[in-house]
């Protein structure tokens, strides 16, 4: 149980936090960003604040389907998860 804790909340929060996103974000070429920083990694705390509110939103069915077209229906194409973190995620 407590490996399982560690892993939610150190996996993503530190990949996000190091080294701009996970394994699957650098594959792919992603990268997650201060909104406001001109391109700055997100600090440790905003990290898992978004991680946190990420398992949130995806665990609740209702919250995925609001958070997808709340996506696709702004300008900015940022999710509101990302609103509140205040990243971003980007191509690089």
């Amino acid at each position: 149980m407590a490996w399982a804790i560690v892993c939610a909340l150190g996996y993503s929060p530190v990949c996000v936090a190091r080294w701009g996103g996970t394994i699957g974000k650098r594959v792919m070429g992603l990268e997650v960003v201060r909104a406001d920083g001109g391109g700055c990694r997100l600090p440790y705390r905003k990290a898992v604040l978004r991680h946190l509110l990420n398992l949130v939103t995806y665990t609740v069915t209702p919250l995925t389907i609001a958070c997808v077209s709340a996506i696709t229906l702004s300008e900015d194409k940022r999710s509101p998860v990302d609103k509140v973190a205040g990243s971003a995620v980007v191509r690089r």
